[in-house]
């Protein structure tokens, strides 16, 4: 179950509308985000002066599947979105993929961003890790979003969390260090 909560849709204030994210990261979610950001950018996109001031993505999540990740990090990269990690939140696994996705990325606080390998499930309580080679898709993907050094960076270190449940958990320093967020 995934919450969406929108906050302003008039502008006041000239300030940037807001998009509360909380919950699991699927195709619906993917699908509602997508038509309000639609909507906001066509009929009540918001300017300071002449200039638009992009949508504010704040993300709480434990992940979902990372093609509905992917998916809502391109409508990210669409709307050039200004996604935040809020001070106690964290967006972990497919939210991580969304996250990176934004055009301008921020941690604030004690946020947590947590990636770890892709991987089918093989049972019950199994899993099966995706491989190096096979993974092509995600490291063009974080190359794509990052640029080469980040994003091959960023892939290495996913690689090595094998697990559905942890991965290797990033703080505000960290993706800061890493270049993650771009922090505008």
């Amino acid at each position: 179950l995934v919450e969406i909560i929108v906050k302003d849709l008039k502008c006041n204030n000239k300030e940037r509308h807001i998009i509360e994210l909380n919950g699991i990261i699927n195709y619906d979610t993917s699908l509602i985000v997508e038509k309000i950001l639609s909507e906001i950018n066509s009929k009540y996109r918001c300017f300071y002066k002449s200039t638009p001031i992009v949508t504010e993505v704040t993300l709480n999540s434990k992940g979902g599947l990372l093609a509905d990740g992917y998916r809502m990090g391109e409508i990210f990269k669409k709307y050039g979105v200004y996604a935040t990690i809020t001070n106690n939140q964290v967006c972990m696994s497919s939210c991580s993929m969304a996250f990176i996705g934004a055009k301008f990325r921020k941690m604030n606080g004690n946020a947590k961003l947590m990636v770890h390998s892709p991987y089918r499930r093989t049972g019950y309580r199994t899993i099966e890790c995706i491989k190096n080679d096979q993974a092509n898709k995600l490291k063009k993907y974080y190359i794509s979003m990052l640029g080469e050094n980040t994003g091959s960076t960023l892939y290495d270190r996913t690689m090595k969390y094998c697990t559905a449940s942890d991965g290797w958990t990033i703080n505000k320093d960290a993706a800061d260090l890493f270049g993650i967020t771009t922090n505008q």
